[in-house]
């Protein structure tokens, strides 16, 4: 009698024949902001959302660079809370001339 070779790729896996896989991973890996960041954070948002009329406008404020304030907002506003303040201002006055 002739010794077939077997074909592995169609066999099931058993034991340790079984490729190793994590069962239990986080759903996110980057870094997480602290309660003060985050607060602020969604306040910005949220005030940039109430003043620009709607998503779009206010995202495209939030992200783009302002050499007034030297920054993005959105980055400014988790800074600190003087930073978050100036863009609340900036948010005000920039929606009162749109």
């Amino acid at each position: 009698m002739i010794d077939q070779p077997t074909n592995k790729a169609n066999q099931p896996t058993t034991g340790s024949d079984a490729p190793r896989t994590q069962r239990f991973r986080p759903r996110f890996s980057g870094p997480r902001l602290a309660a003060d960041e985050a607060e602020r954070q969604g306040r910005v948002a949220r005030l940039a959302w109430a003043a620009f009329g709607g998503r779009d406008d206010a995202i495209a404020f939030l992200n783009d660079h302002h050499g007034d304030l030297g920054g993005r907002p959105i980055d400014l506003a988790i800074e600190s809370e003087a930073s978050c303040a100036a863009v609340e201002r900036a948010i005000a006055e920039y929606g009162t001339t749109s």
